[in-house]
């Protein structure tokens, strides 16, 4: 049997809302925050609040990390200048998450040694990292 381009794109789509259907109506843990949810093989990323899946973040485009392209970034608001990153290296994923709300700047990273294809996360005060001398550190110390 010969699948046709179409055919393809169709089972991809369908992939892809199924995936979202699943989370929004199996919430994966009771999170009043925000929750990041990435597809790795397809490079899609989508945003949930309060257990209600609310859209598909626009990507913005590559991102380099020690000199190389090996992360997209995507914009979670064009008026407040929210953006999300993510890496991949030798099966680790990063992401690194800029916050601003009234004026105030947080940044979050979390890191995922995992080969999943499905990344389900939000940022806690634990993720959160600041720039000192031109470093970039946990803001927690650890």
């Amino acid at each position: 049997m010969v699948l046709s381009l179409n055919s393809l794109v169709d089972c991809f789509y369908f992939s892809y809302w199924y995936i979202i259907e699943f989370l929004t109506k199996n919430p994966i843990m009771p999170l009043p925050t925000t929750t990041f949810i990435y597809f790795t093989k397809a490079n899609l990323c989508f945003v949930k609040k309060n257990q209600r899946f609310t859209r598909e973040l626009t990507i913005k485009g590559p991102t380099t990390y020690h000199s190389a392209i090996n992360g997209t970034w995507f914009q979670v608001n064009h008026l407040t200048n929210h953006w999300i990153a993510f890496y991949n290296k030798n099966h680790t994923w990063e992401a690194f998450y800029k916050w601003v709300s009234q004026g105030e700047i947080k940044y979050y990273r979390k890191v995922f040694k995992t080969d999943n294809t499905l990344l389900v996360f939000n940022f806690t005060k634990s993720d959160e990292w600041i720039k000192v001398n031109g470093k970039w550190k946990t803001k927690n110390g650890n």
